[in-house]
């Protein structure tokens, strides 16, 4: 009987049930808290994520303890959730971040969220969140994005056109056509499809 999958962001419907019951409230205020499972925060949500389910519940809870969260701990977790492919709950805790608990966000943090927001919810929505950044910000944030796009070529990342997609649109919005051209040049040299020819 095969208890896990590939997909780190999948878990078995057990241990989705699991992480249910025990982050009801009753089961919080009679656990152990030297049980590893309640000594950190990043323990939490690495025991609870699962394809369907919201790490907001757990972030309340732990503010409801009395319990600090730091900005560099939930940059952390979008990363790491990030790099599993749980583009959802790394972008719930990215608007959690910004949103609610009203952290100052950096170009890094706007560039990440953008590529959360399109590859959870599509570039017409990112399109809509590039709109409301300042333009000063908007800048800061495409030179961030330029970068963690170089370094994901580099890295071997950026395989097909949804990547390319994403910094034509920031481009576009910043009235930068000429890198649009270079980018739709390197795709043709790199035989990526091009969306919407």
């Amino acid at each position: 009987m095969k208890l896990l999958r590939s997909n780190p962001c999948r878990g078995t419907a057990i241990s989705r049930v699991f992480g249910s019951l025990n982050y009801s409230t009753n089961t919080l205020a009679s656990s152990s808290t030297t049980s590893p499972t309640f000594q950190s925060l990043h323990h939490r949500i690495l025991f609870y994520k699962g394809p369907r389910v919201s790490v907001l519940p757990v972030l309340h809870q732990w503010l409801k303890e009395g319990r600090d969260v730091e900005q560099s701990e939930l940059r952390d977790f979008i990363i790491k959730l990030r790099r599993s492919r749980c583009y959802n709950l790394a972008l719930e805790i990215s608007e959690w971040m910004g949103d609610e608990m009203n952290f100052d966000l950096h170009p890094g943090d706007i560039a990440i969220r953008l590529d959360l927001i399109s590859r959870v919810h599509g570039n017409k929505r990112a399109e809509r969140y590039f709109d409301c950044i300042p333009n000063e910000l908007k800048h800061k944030c495409l030179e961030k994005a330029e970068a963690l796009f170089e370094k994901m070529k580099d890295l071997e990342f950026v395989k097909g056109p949804f990547t390319y997609n994403v910094m034509m649109n920031l481009y576009t919005e910043v009235g930068k056509y000429g890198k649009v051209d270079i980018l739709v040049n390197e795709m043709e040299e790199k035989g990526i499809e091009i969306l919407g020819r």
